[in-house]
């Protein structure tokens, strides 16, 4: 160590306190836990309303739905660690188009894989878990094929990696992140009107897909991404749905 630190000058460092690297990385890091810790909030908060306005058992419900739902996540997850690390290292290359490209392809295998493991898990959930648990809870079915609704938040995550790499993230997560964080306020007024246990998953999707609309547009501004032929391709996916619906619940009556 001591002859390359005398012979080397790369091997000799010292410690410098760059001022502004820290700012930086220190408001880049508050705001990513601002916004990020809304869906952690939201996800535990979830359950705890549920049990708050109905019963405990309602949670052994939202337990098997959750679970459910962190295997599709997972599943996607390593997907997109396929895409993220290239979305990133385009739009720091410069290279906008191929980075568009990328963050578009990602978003429909993700919606893509969604409809392809939820679709016949939504249709024969109850056939599903009792043949896995025996014993199906209350609402169990329901709030399964309802997880549908909390998986689509993730079809427009490939944005947010765009926009976490042009490393401009305070107004992006200010907005989002705000209006994520009305997801629980919003549900316990639901309840407290009358609203069934389902409408928290109604709750979740349309908070999201205000979140979702809003992502868009910021990062259309911020990055100049081509928010119309985003648009247009959710529309395919949303009438490829509406296209792969009609057959599954046909044969699904013909069998009862």
């Amino acid at each position: 160590g001591a002859y390359c630190r005398r012979h080397f000058a790369e091997s000799r460092a010292r410690m410098e306190w760059d001022s502004a690297m820290v700012k930086e990385i220190s408001g880049f890091s508050l705001w990513s836990f601002f916004g990020s810790g809304s869906y952690v909030l939201n996800m535990q908060g979830i359950n705890i309303v549920l049990n708050i306005f109905f019963c405990v058992f309602m949670n052994a419900a939202r337990g098997i739905a959750t679970q459910v739902e962190g295997i599709v996540k997972q599943f996607i997850s390593n997907m997109l660690n396929a895409f993220n690390p290239q979305i990133t290292k385009s739009w720091v290359s410069g290279d906008k188009d191929y980075c568009f490209m990328l963050v578009t392809n990602a978003s429909k295998y993700v919606y893509l894989i969604i409809l392809t493991i939820m679709l016949p898990v939504a249709l024969e959930s109850e056939i599903l878990l009792r043949l896995w648990l025996g014993q199906v809870p209350e609402y169990a079915p329901l709030f399964v094929s309802l997880t549908f609704c909390t998986l689509l938040e993730m079809v427009v995550n490939p944005l947010h990696t765009l926009q976490l790499a042009t490393g401009k993230v305070r107004r992006y997560f200010l907005i989002t992140g705000s209006v994520s964080y009305m997801t629980l306020p919003i549900m316990w007024i639901v309840f407290k009107l009358g609203a069934s246990p389902q409408w928290a998953y109604f709750t979740f999707f349309f908070v999201y897909l205000l979140v979702g609309i809003l992502r868009m547009i910021i990062v259309s501004r911020q990055t100049e991404f081509p928010i119309a032929p985003y648009i247009k391709l959710m529309l395919k996916m949303l009438l490829l749905t509406c296209l792969a619906l009609p057959l599954p619940l046909i044969m699904e009556e013909e069998m009862n």
